[in-house]
């Protein structure tokens, strides 16, 4: 990997230290969302709830959970509606298909509970109910406006809750009421209009009940809202509770990455990391994709023209001619080498700069200057003659390093 690749992937694990710093030391914001979750700990969280089940129930109740449709668990084989209740609570079950829905109701009719908290409800479900839901409109009554005016109150309860953070209340219209009892309401002022009804099906009940955010951590944290929770809850009778998973009615996936942008620092430097990996890769590709032309260099052909060279003589047979060609090119070296005039071969000056320079004996190094002083501008030399000098030659040069 190249130094730019490593200084980029430093400088992003640099930023990722640093916003996982800020945001451990840094003050959480609340979170508002309306995740209505068994696991969420947030005010619209169902953790509370979940937790205390047990204890509102009974320690006797057999509680699960399950992240199956209400068609897929109905399915099961196992599953008997008698001593069996189902518990929903979320801001919108939708039991959608007339399948699902005839399926809920036969499993009621056959003896098992059904207990639903939500603000939108299948038209499905309310049109085989003879029941229909709307938004309670506190301008019909008059001397309320607000929202916040309203109050609410099982029916076996005197006390008016009024829960502050609550947004919009939706209601029940009881078309046919035979088989429908009136189980809480919303108060704007003095008028009651029903939020939470019981429906006898056959040998079961269904449990409907608006507003859902009333079992929240946020209000199951005080202790007349929780009693409200309670109550309403303690009117399912079955030992066998079924809760229905919120990942499933909610669509939530259920992927790892919920948890890291469920978070709002562990969000942040995900998309910072997908962010400096996509720059990364951009830059990157840029760079590799700018074609570089390969230049083969020039081929060193020196060794081989001085083959060619030394062919030539020694086929023209003048031994002489190529000592004198030796000569000069050594004498060439030493200059360039050993930064020497050679016109004085036998000059003694010359003579010892050359023995301290080369490191070569002075005496040897007289000996070669005196042999190519002998050999030099001759004619009549023979095969002999050159192989012997030019062997002093390479010797003194392998000797002074000058190759």
């Amino acid at each position: 990997m190249k130094s730019t690749g490593k200084f980029g992937i430093i400088v992003l694990l640099i930023a990722l230290v640093l916003i996982a710093i800020i945001d451990a030391t840094s003050r959480k914001p609340i979170d508002w969302r309306k995740s209505f979750d068994q696991r969420d700990k947030i005010p619209y969280g169902l953790y509370v709830l979940h937790q205390e089940l047990g204890n509102i129930l009974g320690n006797d109740r057999k509680i699960e959970s399950t992240k199956k449709s209400v068609y897929e668990t109905l399915e099961e084989d196992s599953l008997h509606a008698k001593n069996t209740a189902f518990v929903f609570v979320g801001d919108y079950i939708d039991i959608m298909g007339a399948t699902a829905t005839e399926k809920l109701l036969q499993f009621a009719k056959e003896g098992g509970e059904v207990f639903i908290s939500t603000n939108y409800y299948s038209t499905n479900l309310l049109d085989t109910l003879n029941l229909s839901s709307a938004y309670l409109d506190v301008n019909k009554f008059s001397g309320f406006s607000l929202l916040g005016d309203i109050n609410y109150s099982l029916v076996n309860d005197r006390k008016r809750l009024k829960y502050d953070k609550i947004e919009q209340t939706s209601i029940f219209d009881l078309i046919d009421s035979t088989n429908i009892s009136i189980v809480g309401n919303a108060y704007a002022g003095k008028h009651a209009v029903p939020n939470f009804v019981e429906v006898s099906w056959g040998k079961g009940k269904l449990y409907l009940h608006h507003t859902p955010e009333m079992f929240t951590n946020y209000y199951m944290l005080q202790h007349q809202k929780y009693d409200y929770a309670a109550s309403a809850l303690k009117l399912i009778k079955a030992k066998h509770i079924i809760w229905c998973d919120n990942y499933y009615r909610d669509g939530q996936s259920s992927t790892p990455l919920r948890m890291i942008l469920s978070y709002e620092g562990l969000r942040e430097a995900w998309y910072l990391l997908l962010f400096g990996l996509l720059l990364f890769l951009l830059f990157r590709s840029k760079r590799e994709q700018r074609a570089v032309e390969v230049v083969t260099p020039e081929p060193n052909l020196s060794k081989e023209f001085a083959k060619t060279i030394g062919t030539l003589y020694y086929e023209n047979g003048e031994p002489g001619n190529m000592i004198d060609k030796k000569i000069d090119y050594f004498l060439f070296d030493i200059r360039n080498h050993f930064h020497l005039e050679t016109l004085q071969l036998k000059d003694e000056k010359y003579l010892s700069n050359l023995s301290l320079k080369s490191g070569i004996p002075l005496a040897e190094t007289e000996e070669l200057m005196n042999l190519i002083t002998r050999y030099r501008n001759r004619k009549d030399l023979s095969t002999h003659d050159l192989k012997f000098i030019n062997s002093k030659i390479e010797e003194f040069k392998t000797k002074s390093n000058m190759i």
